[in-house]
């Protein structure tokens, strides 16, 4: 006999495996035989995977298709939720987290459990709490997969998916890692450390490769399932609305751990690469992904919004892709409005302005509002600043950027910035800033270059002077600057870095200002609070190098600091910089002729700026070992100094004072989620596209045709009232049918009297006329015929699963016509009944 349910046969096989498995692993780890503890794993692995496979088959039951053809929606849903388990919690929850790393196989209940791992040192306190909601809903999913299987069915697809996608990032990870050039602390690479080339590398790549091509095709077959899902859905058209809001966010929220794949093709773009830009071919994968997401979202939207409301043609139900696009455009045009009420426009990122908190620099931006100057941010890209006044002198204010700028949308930007009414702030906080600096300097070299800056890659300590501890060292030494130093004494940092080799910042072009003590301050690279000469000593990186190699003014300066690196302590650091570009100078552009100013100030230091550095309140200081009390810090006082400098002798009604806020993400994760950066992201692409001088051209061509498609002609628009009349007219027919008092009684009496096949064949009379219709003369009227009839009417709309599905029905009608089979029970009679009521709704 055979068995009906193989998941009580694999299930213990699985159970087996991992037992042995773990056997075979222990002798291994304890005799230390590697070749054992291998073999070990790998049987515990495959016994995990046979132990899956089994109960998500026990789950299904006995009788778990439809006529032996399509999955009943209970036992579909009772399916996924055991894959979801599994995927839960052997998926890399956090992409490229320390603590991840360290601990090798992230999975979150290992975590939650395992009391060596320190959660908040980890940036790990989020996972209990995820752990326990998906625990919470994945009971409540399986006991509630019998009463809402399709609903319950979509929730595991989606948790599916989403955990697929931080694969497709883990794969992405580890093939960008093989192009490290110091590889060292990361467990995956161990064996490949030393590798430079790529025939070394050929192992590492292969494996990261088909990690990332598995990966990226059990996704596609998972967004494919999730479609399949949601096409499943009996919809009624007052709730098609909610239904396009639930798919769209479905859809997005599914691949949105996508993210972290681009944002690491951006980042690593880097002088950590053995080759500049070779993370771009990252992007292909990323590409495929998004691209086989949106384009099986239209084809859902289609399955949805094609179903039949009676007899004759399809009539739309609500759904369309027109109209998903038109919810999120309506989303995101009045988003600017009601967000900020959920936050009141705030957050808790370092250096921002719209943080009140003491990291902020509220204090400081409200301090430059009073002074009379118009105050903006830039929440989306760096381009924007192209929309402002060019008569006006822009002064942009970058603080402690660390999210990447990108280099074909943003930096660009900086090839003409300084041939106009523009000047510079930036300070540097241990992230993006020295790459920026870097690339301004690359991209102004053909036209008025920017000076080379540098920085150390430390924290600046100085035993002589500071406030709290050595790492928050306070600057004495100012020379008379003119407006720059008016009214400034001491100026407290907070682990600042340093440019690179004191005066020797000077020699590259940039006017110092500010210094630390020349015998006890350094920068530390090691983190010990000790100076240590072989240590603390910076090296340039690659990149840097071969940029510079080529600048003869550079070598000169540099000397064999290129190869052998520079000492960073036993002299003066210096913190801040500044340069006039130009004054009142003339410029010609086109055949206009004007004049221009532009002007740098670049600080080593951001928190310099915050809300704690900047308060009005008495601070006890040591300076040369002793004990001080001074009435505050003149952080404040030199910021808006050094605004006013930048303004280029102008009045404050003449400069707009722009601080970057787009640039900044909160220390702990990767995205900011807020009314303004969630405005801003989608307004820096559409800012991108309009100001991009290729893609500008065809933009507002595409915007009219778009508006066009919008607004239908008055033609269409009878058209579309006519066939909403007509729509109307056959759903009124349609209950009225339904409705008769005498059909429902005599279905009723074949029911009570268990005459269950003389009821389906009442039933299905509905339905033959309709196929009649379709069939039309034709003296066919076989299944095949009715099928190429179907497919005549419906091929275009219809999937390959759901014309097999509504195959198999009308054989099975047919033969229950013909007396060749019966139906034995009430369950039986329920699950044929609810099949006639899809294939009614589809053919």
């Amino acid at each position: 006999m055979a068995v009906r349910n193989y998941g009580i046969i694999v299930t213990p096989i699985g159970l087996l495996f991992i037992i042995i498995g773990g056997i075979l692993g222990g002798i291994g780890g304890n005799n230390d035989n590697d070749i054992l503890l291998t073999i070990g794993i790998f049987t515990a692995i495959l016994g995990v995977i046979t132990l899956f496979i089994g109960i998500s088959r026990l789950v299904q039951g006995k009788d778990r298709k439809i006529m032996g053809q399509i999955v009943r929606p209970k036992a579909a849903a009772r399916g996924s939720a055991i894959w979801a388990a599994l995927f839960f919690n052997i998926t890399p929850l956090l992409l490229n987290n320390p603590g991840v790393m360290e601990h090798g196989p992230p999975f979150p209940l290992a975590i939650v459990f395992n009391s060596d791992i320190d959660l908040q040192s980890n940036n790990y306190l989020w996972v209990p709490f995820v752990v326990i909601l998906f625990t919470l809903l994945w009971i409540v999913g399986f006991l509630f997969s019998g009463k809402f299987p399709k609903t319950v069915n979509i929730f595991f697809n989606w948790i599916i998916t989403i955990c697929l996608t931080f694969y497709v990032n883990f794969g992405l990870y580890f093939f960008l890692s093989t192009f490290y050039a110091d590889k060292t602390g990361n467990f995956l690479l161990e064996p490949w450390a030393d590798a430079t080339t790529i025939a070394e590398l050929t192992a590492p790549l292969i494996i990261s490769i088909s990690i990332l091509i598995i990966s990226i095709f059990f996704l596609t077959r998972m967004i494919k399932n999730l479609k399949i899902s949601f096409s499943n859905l009996n919809v009624k058209k007052k709730n098609a609305l909610i239904v396009n809001i639930i798919l769209i966010t479905a859809y997005i929220s599914a691949i949105s751990p996508i993210v972290f794949g681009i944002w690491l093709c951006l980042t690593t773009t880097t002088p950590y690469m053995v080759s500049p830009y070779i993370a771009y071919f990252g992007f292909i994968f990323v590409g495929i992904v998004i691209y086989y997401a949106i384009s099986t979202l239209i084809s859902t939207f289609k399955d949805l919004g094609k179903s039949q409301a009676g007899e004759g043609k399809a009539a739309h139900t609500g759904f369309s892709l027109s109209g998903a696009i038109f919810i999120a455009l309506l989303f995101l045009t009045w988003s600017p409005l009601f967000l900020p009420i959920v936050d009141q426009g705030m957050n808790n990122k370092n250096n921002s302005i719209y943080n009140p908190d003491w990291n902020g620099w509220s204090n400081f931006a409200e301090a430059v509002r009073d002074e009379g100057y118009d105050v903006m941010s830039i929440q989306s890209s760096i381009s924007t600043v192209d929309q402002l006044d060019p008569n006006k002198q822009i002064i942009l204010v970058i603080g402690g950027p660390n999210v990447f700028y990108n280099p074909l949308s943003e930096i660009p930007y900086f090839l003409t910035a300084f041939r106009r009414n523009f000047s510079m702030f930036v300070n540097e906080d241990h992230g993006q800033a020295g790459n920026l600096l870097f690339s301004t300097y690359a991209a102004s070299l053909l036209t008025s270059p920017t000076p080379l800056t540098l920085f150390a890659q430390g924290v600046l300590n100085d035993n002589a002077s500071y406030w709290k501890d050595p790492t928050f060292p306070i600057i004495k030494n100012f020379p008379d600057a003119g407006i720059l130093t008016q009214n400034v004494n001491e100026v407290c940092l907070s682990s600042s870095g340093g440019f690179l080799g004191g005066t020797l910042f000077g020699q590259l072009g940039w006017n110092f200002l500010g210094s630390t003590s020349s015998q006890y301050s350094w920068i530390d690279r090691d983190n010990n609070g000790i100076y240590n000469a072989n240590g603390d000593t910076y090296n340039l990186p690659d990149t840097f190098t071969s940029v510079l190699q080529d600048q003869e003014s550079m070598v000169s300066v540099l000397g064999n600091i290129l190869e052998v690196g520079l000492q960073l302590g036993g002299y003066s650091q210096t913190v801040f910089g500044m340069k006039e570009l130009a004054l009142n100078s003339p410029i010609t552009v086109g055949n206009q002729t004007g004049i221009h100013s532009s002007r740098m100030f670049v600080s080593a230091d951001a928190s310099w700026l915050n809300n704690e550095l900047t308060s009005d309140e008495s601070r006890e200081i040591r300076v040369d070992g002793s004990p001080q009390t001074i009435s505050g810090f003149d952080n404040l006082q030199f910021g808006l100094n050094i605004i006013e400098y930048l303004a280029c002798g102008r009045d404050t009604d003449e400069c707009i004072v722009v601080f970057d806020e787009a640039h900044i993400r909160p220390e702990i994760g990767y995205t900011e989620i807020s009314s303004a950066s969630s405005f801003g992201a989608t307004q820096g692409y559409v800012n991108w596209l309009s100001t991009n001088p290729i893609l500008g051209l065809v933009y507002p061509l595409f915007a009219l045709q778009t508006l066009r498609k919008w607004i239908p002609k008055e033609g269409d628009k009878k058209k579309v009232q006519l066939r909403d009349l007509e729509e109307e007219e056959r759903r009124l027919s349609m209950l009225s049918f339904r409705s008769s008092s005498f059909f429902a009684q005599k279905i009723n009496w074949y029911r009570q009297h268990h005459k269950f096949r003389q009821a389906l064949i009442q039933l299905y009379r509905r339905l033959e006329r309709k196929v009649n219709r379709l069939l039309g003369d034709a003296p066919d009227r076989s299944v095949t015929a009715i099928m190429k009839a179907i497919e005549r009417e419906r091929g275009k709309y219809m999937s390959k699963d759901n014309y097999r599905r509504i195959q198999a029905f009308f054989e099975k009608m047919v033969s229950l016509k013909a007396n060749k089979s019966d139906i034995k029970n009430e369950h039986e009679f329920e699950d044929l009944f609810m099949e006639m009521s899809w294939v009614s709704d589809h053919v």
